[in-house]
């Protein structure tokens, strides 16, 4: 299900559901929070296996995930989903969350080698960043229903 909110000219936006991965209760549930704050249909999950079932269960739905939302996972999960999504054939994009965002170039790096499609940003901003990453990428994360390309 999509959710509608009014975007920063005063457009009506699409939002796509989201899914959160965050191997800690707490941040999950803050993470999620703030996505719904920003207007969108979440499903939060604490275990990579599920996050990517789920993932590549609905990448062929008709309710498929906009992105995926992560944060607080080891680098090398980070790098690990990446190249997991893409091997199933996925085009999810995925927002990192870091509260130090210069000392994860690194890993944006090599996370960016594998796909273009992952974003960075501080968890304080996720919201504003997600609304963003909806506008800027909008064939890939606003897939109307019917739409069956990958």
């Amino acid at each position: 299900m999509q959710m509608m909110t009014a975007g920063e000219n005063g457009s009506i936006m699409h939002t796509p559901p989201v899914l959160v991965l965050d191997y800690q209760n707490q941040s999950l549930g803050s993470t999620g929070f703030l996505l719904q704050l920003a207007g969108f249909s979440v499903t939060q999950v604490i275990d990579l296996a599920q996050a990517l079932n789920l993932a590549i269960c609905r990448h062929h739905s008709n309710a498929p995930f906009g992105f995926l939302a992560a944060s607080n996972l080891p680098d090398a999960e980070i790098v690990r989903i990446v190249r997991l999504l893409r091997q199933a054939g996925t085009t999810l994009p995925l927002l990192l969350t870091c509260r130090n965002i210069p000392l994860a170039g690194e890993l944006l790096y090599q996370a960016a080698e594998l796909d273009r499609n992952v974003y960075l940003c501080r968890p304080d901003q996720i919201g504003p960043a997600a609304k963003t990453l909806v506008e800027f990428e909008p064939t890939t994360v606003r897939k109307k229903p019917c739409d069956t390309q990958t």
